[in-house]
Formats: structure tokens, sequence, C-alpha cells
């Protein structure tokens, strides 16, 4: 299962020759390879010439000719590709793969890409799943019906342990409003990025960055106040006054406006910054950006010190 597999892809044909104008139109779902629909259309012992404008597409399938099945394996995508030497091999089929510029003008090819667009969103459905073994792959592992590459299935385990742990965090009873009766927007996957980059999100290991653990309650509202703990056990925290010796009763409000944390939110809004700059240089997206730029950005949205508005 890579990334690519579940997207469904629109696919179309088109021959104009003497006999006539015919043309048909698809989407193709599961491991979705216009080479691979093209090539089943064609005869036994046939000579077919495609054009395409992956060069990756091309130099995978060239080179699998000549690699072993160990080789194979290491490739993205080796699924399809296995499928598709399969096919070849099979029919007899002589290819030959030419790279050409995309929208390249070509008459067919321009038409072709407009009934592709049809087809993407049309009712017709091409399944194309790999539910194969042979003397090439004698086995691979499959998840609800879906094979899952062996090249990726190490980040695939990753990618299901994490999905488990967000549904049990998202689950826990502290965290349910949030999640499922919140009306605010969260970007939950901006969310998820900073809990994966703290080594104290998991309560079995919150010593370890007891502190960063701390802010991300804190943004979510599920740190245990004293005005909290007293709705879930009056009888303990009813008369339950700040930890700061200030003798007043701890909610949201007082948190912010109590005098005794002023060193311990400028240091929040510090270790925020910096852990945040950390993160936005390891995203694929921002990694043109300087580090200066970053908190300039940050300083904008957060401000400089805990006094602000803004913070």
């Amino acid at each position: 299962m890579a990334d690519n597999t579940m997207v469904n892809l629109g696919v179309a044909f088109y021959t104009n020759n003497e006999e006539g104008e015919y043309s048909v139109y698809s989407s193709l779902y599961l491991w979705p390879s216009s080479i691979f629909l093209a090539l089943l259309t064609a005869p036994e012992n046939s000579n077919v010439t495609i054009y395409t404008d992956s060069l990756s597409a091309i130099n995978s399938i060239n080179s699998a000719f000549d690699s072993t099945t160990r080789k194979w394996l290491k490739k993205t995508n080796n699924l399809i590709i296995i499928k598709i030497i399969m096919l070849i091999r099979e029919a007899s089929i002589n290819i030959k793969l030419v790279k050409i510029k995309r929208h390249s003008g070509i008459i067919g090819n321009d038409i072709t890409d407009k009934l592709a667009k049809k087809g993407q969103y049309g009712n017709n459905l091409f399944k194309n799943n790999v539910d194969f073994i042979d003397n090439i792959l004698s086995y691979f592992p499959v998840f609800i019906d879906s094979p899952i590459e062996v090249n990726i299935i190490r980040r695939f385990i990753l990618k299901i342990l994490a999905t488990h742990e967000a549904t049990e965090w998202s689950l826990l009873k502290n965290n349910q409003e949030l999640c499922y009766a919140n009306i605010n927007q969260i970007d939950w996957k901006i969310t998820w990025i900073i809990f994966h980059y703290c080594k104290g999100f998991h309560c079995t290991s919150m010593q370890t960055n007891y502190l960063w653990t701390f802010i991300a309650k804190l943004f979510h509202k599920i740190l245990s106040l004293g005005s909290i703990l007293a709705l879930r056990k009056p009888k303990l925290y009813k008369e339950m006054k700040c930890i700061m010796n200030c003798n007043k009763k701890e909610n949201w409000n007082y948190l912010f406006e109590c005098q005794a944390y002023k060193l311990i939110w400028q240091k929040i809004l510090e270790i925020t910054t910096e852990k945040s700059i950390i993160i936005c240089l390891k995203q694929k997206q921002i990694k043109c950006q300087s580090e200066d730029f970053i908190r300039n950005v940050l300083q904008d949205i957060i401000g400089v010190t805990a006094k602000s508005k803004k913070f």
C-alpha cells in the first residue's frame, strides 16, 4: 500500500482511423497505472509504443527487465511494476517507452487528456487491485484487502500505530469534548506533527519533557487546574487555592493573570518559539526559508514577550 494506491485516476482511449473515431474513458481505482491499462488492450505478440511524460515510470519498467525479484521489491510501486512485467512476458509484447513533454500539443493526446478528466469523475470504474501470486512473487502482506509493498512495510506499521495512538488520545475522557464537541476548527495535522516531535507527549514518559507536555496540554485546555479538579472531585479539591500561595482559586483567567507565573510564561513563549522553528525547518514546504524568517513570522503570530496581547 503506497500513498497513491487509493487515488482515482482518469483514463481514456481514443483512436481515429479509416474505420471511424472511437473513444472510451473510465476511472482507475487501486494501484492506478495508465501504462498497465494500455497494455491490457494490446493483442499478443504485438509491438507497442507508449508515449509518457513520466521519466521515472520509464526507468522503473526498463530497469525491471534486468533486475532480480529482490531488486524489484526495493523499488517504489514495485507490485504494479511486477504486474506490468508479467503482462508483457505472458502476452509476448514488444514494448517501447518514449519520453515526451507534458502537454506537448499532440492532437490525439490533447483529446485523450480531456476524456480522462471526464473519466476521473464519471460512473465507470476499473478496479486494478493487485491480487495475484506466481513464480515471480510468492507472497505479499495484505491489510484489509489492500496489498502492502514490502519496501514500505515498516513505514506502514508506524503509520498504523500513529493512527491508533491518535485515536486512543482523542477518546480519552479529558479530550472527547475537545475532539468531538468543539465548535472551533483545529488543524489536527499540525497538532499531531508537533506531538510526534515531542518525546514527552506520552503519559509514561512525561517527565522526559514535562515542560513541552505542559505547553501542549495548556494550548488544548486539558490542564488539571484547581477549578477543573474541583468539578471532578469536589470533596478533595473544593477549597483548593493557587499553588503559588496567592490564596486565590485556580481558573483559566487567574492562571494567566497570576504574577507568580510571570517568568514561567516567558519561558513557555521562548520554548514554544524555538520548538516551532525546529519543526518548521524539518517540513519540506518551508525548508527554503531561513530561521530568522520563521522566527519573525512566529513573533508576528504569538508576540515577542509573554505580556503581549497576541500571546
